[in-house]
């Protein structure tokens, strides 16, 4: 996830790394940093 915010004063550019052992919870992981992601918007 990359998140680009533009306000004055400067562009900010996050990246999150998540880790997992297994898929089924990266899957988790991701679902609940674009709904994270889409609450913020």
């Amino acid at each position: 996830v990359t998140i680009v915010k533009n306000e004055e004063g400067g562009n900010f550019v996050s990246t999150v790394v998540l880790r997992g052992s297994t898929e089924s919870i990266l899957d988790d992981l991701e679902r609940a940093v674009d709904d994270g992601v889409n609450t913020y918007k």
